[in-house]
């Protein structure tokens, strides 16, 4: 699907055939219907609406593709994801669900770690650190924006998390193991924060939940050294 009005060198490139080409030219196959019979009619204004329809067509098929390739994505990240909880639960560990609340689940679920509570969403306390963060970022993050694990705010959020709800006693800060799946299905663990002791988040590409040691056996399986950055 080829614009009629423009020149062409070579029938790969996005362009084709002049207005003085006709129907039988080398370019027909990249043709639509409606262009080849604009050429036969030799009319401009066919040749332009014929040129507008195939671009939209072009585009729907385009959109289509990645439409295509976006849910293939999704269908293979939810397997890993489902795999990665089947190891949590087999090897002592629970992940705790959170609501999300305003695309809050991040903090949510570091929340839930230095609280120790885990039936709660902590809503009004993750709206606060939600404007924490806007601030500080210069209202580049807006409050309604998901805060993802890999950026130096989040580094920062931590470090407030851990002055507001410790204080002096730094030997209780937190740091966070950020706990994804590799191809297999099994934990890949990165830690971002500074504390002593560490919490495990799921990080689920999208959405993320506290996870919780059953008991001290489990908690090592994932400070094993080859799990660790």
């Amino acid at each position: 699907m080829l614009p009629l009005s423009s020149a062409t060198h070579s029938p790969a490139t996005p362009s084709t055939a002049s207005l003085t080409d006709t129907p039988d030219t080398p370019l027909a196959p990249y043709l639509t219907t409606s262009q080849r019979a604009a050429l036969r009619s030799g009319s401009d204004e066919e040749i332009a609406y014929a040129d507008e329809e195939a671009l939209q067509m072009a585009i729907a098929a385009s959109l289509s593709l990645e439409s295509d390739s976006l849910h293939a994505e999704r269908e293979a990240q939810q397997k890993l994801n489902g795999q990665l909880r089947h190891w949590f639960d087999t090897n002592g560990f629970d992940v705790k669900p959170n609501s999300g609340n305003s695309n809050n689940c991040l903090i949510i679920s570091m929340l839930q770690h230095v609280t120790g509570d885990y039936h709660s969403d902590h809503v009004n306390q993750a709206s606060h650190y939600k404007q924490k963060l806007a601030q500080q970022s210069g209202h580049e993050i807006k409050t309604s924006h998901a805060l993802h694990s890999d950026t130096v705010l989040t580094s920062w959020l931590i470090d407030q998390i851990n002055q507001d709800y410790f204080g002096q006693q730094k030997d209780r800060y937190v740091c966070f193991w950020m706990v994804t799946s590799d191809l297999d299905g099994k934990p890949a663990v990165r830690s971002i924060g500074e504390g002593q002791r560490a919490a495990a988040i799921f990080d689920g590409a999208g959405h993320y939940e506290a996870v919780v040691a059953r008991d001290i056996r489990s908690a090592r399986q994932l400070s094993h050294p080859d799990k660790l950055p």
